[in-house]
């Protein structure tokens, strides 16, 4: 039998949350029910809609952090990922996303960001207004 599993995550900016979901291309509603397996559901803060009959979701905990709810079962074929691809996925994602995040709140843009052949992503940084030679 099939159920929703939860996943911690250390995900706290929900702005963040949304960006990287969306730099992902998942299709997303805010405060929405997640589907899970025999037509059960959960309350979702942030669900990523599937066109299949599964979901995925964010939870807000009490520690204020993001956790990923799901039922698996039909999780992975829904998204095309197992719950740890997915949890990698959407971290890596949401860190590049927070940094850049902070970078332009203390002036700084991006000038280059690209993965190398190992999977790290690389972020070039220039403060406003430094004009390079």
């Amino acid at each position: 039998m099939s159920h929703f599993t939860r996943i911690k995550t250390k995900i706290t900016d929900r702005s963040c949350l949304l960006k990287t979901l969306k730099n992902l291309q998942y299709t997303v509603e805010e405060d929405s029910t997640i589907r899970g397996y025999n037509r059960r559901t959960r309350k979702g803060d942030i669900v990523i809609k599937t066109n299949g009959e599964f979901d995925v979701g964010f939870i807000k905990g009490k520690d204020s952090s993001y956790q990923i709810l799901a039922d698996w079962y039909g999780a992975t074929a829904a998204i095309g990922k197992n719950r740890r691809e997915f949890a990698n996925e959407v971290q890596k994602e949401y860190a590049v996303t927070k940094v850049l995040s902070e970078l332009r709140k203390k002036g700084y843009r991006i000038r280059s960001r690209y993965i190398n052949e190992i999977g790290e992503i690389k972020l070039l940084v220039v403060k406003r207004g430094w004009v390079g030679r």
